[in-house]
């Protein structure tokens, strides 16, 4: 199998690991979130066609999101990037449970 050797964090706080192809990185003490993974093959950031593709919506209600600043995002002048962890616990917290039969 392939090594990859990845250089996470900046400045001293850098950890570089070595890690096969199927291996996942865990988040947390670099600085990114805590306990999330970030498996090598996926993008971390994506942009709003990225987004809208991952979410299964379309553009226009990613933007309308955005807009109403309800999903999390990263703005570079009039460009935006979604941190796909904080995204997922975003969509976390939108989930809506099922109801418990009520007992008579």
């Amino acid at each position: 199998m392939k090594t990859t050797y990845v250089n996470v964090g900046a400045g001293s706080g850098a950890v570089t690991a070595s890690l096969e192809a199927n291996e996942s990185l865990p988040i947390g003490s670099t600085g990114a979130q805590t306990g999330g993974l970030l498996n090598l093959g996926e993008k971390r950031f994506m942009n709003v066609e990225e987004l809208s593709a991952y979410l299964g919506i379309s553009k226009w209600l990613v933007y309308k999101f955005v807009k109403d600043r309800d999903i999390p995002f990263i703005p570079f002048g009039r460009l935006v990037r979604f941190d796909r962890l904080a995204v997922e616990k975003w969509a976390e917290k939108r989930m809506v449970r099922g109801f418990k039969a009520r007992e008579a």
